[in-house]
């Protein structure tokens, strides 16, 4: 036996956690890397026979690079999980030309979401400002007519039925 150290590249990573983990954190890790270029049909077809090449498969097709971090995945994903109408990822919105860029809009419905971290908060001086400049987006996006749900971590990982609920009442 070698102790030697294998070296697999990003795409058969991808692939191999979109085959055996839960299919949200899945979803995390395919997003990410298909926003860095990385082609994962390639590898997928060296995987036909193996065991979870569907959810694979399911895993590279849903994947989004538009997509710019974990939350704004698992939003997208819940809209998958509970049948919802599907978001357009980082879509820009403002009344005569782009403004503002929103995590998921919901176009037809005129309704958008926000996944807000902890971290552009947390131990920060200027906390106040990032709070005040989020305030006066929210409130020029309700002005266009926007209705807007924002969430955190404990909705998008943990209680994604409770954030399908208020998804759906927005649309």
């Amino acid at each position: 036996q070698s102790n030697s150290i294998r070296i697999v590249s990003r795409a058969w990573t991808v692939a191999a956690l979109a085959r055996t983990a839960p299919v949200p954190h899945a979803l995390v890790v395919a997003d990410a890397a298909v926003r860095q270029g990385v082609d994962l049909d390639t590898v997928l077809q060296h995987m036909a026979r193996w065991k979870g090449i569907h959810r694979a498969r399911w895993v590279t097709r849903h994947a989004n690079p538009a997509a710019e971090s974990a939350l704004e995945t698992l939003g997208r994903f819940t809209c998958m999980e509970f049948d919802l109408p599907m978001p357009v990822c980082n879509a820009w919105v403002g009344s005569s030309g782009p403004v503002y860029r929103v995590d998921g809009l919901w176009p037809f419905h005129w309704s958008a979401y926000e996944a807000d971290g902890a971290l552009k908060y947390d131990n920060r001086p200027d906390a106040s400002a990032i709070v005040a400049a989020q305030s006066e987006r929210e409130f020029y996006l309700r002005r266009l007519g926007l209705d807007v749900a924002r969430y955190g971590w404990d909705l998008g990982f943990g209680r994604r039925a409770t954030l399908a609920e208020r998804f759906a009442a927005l649309l």
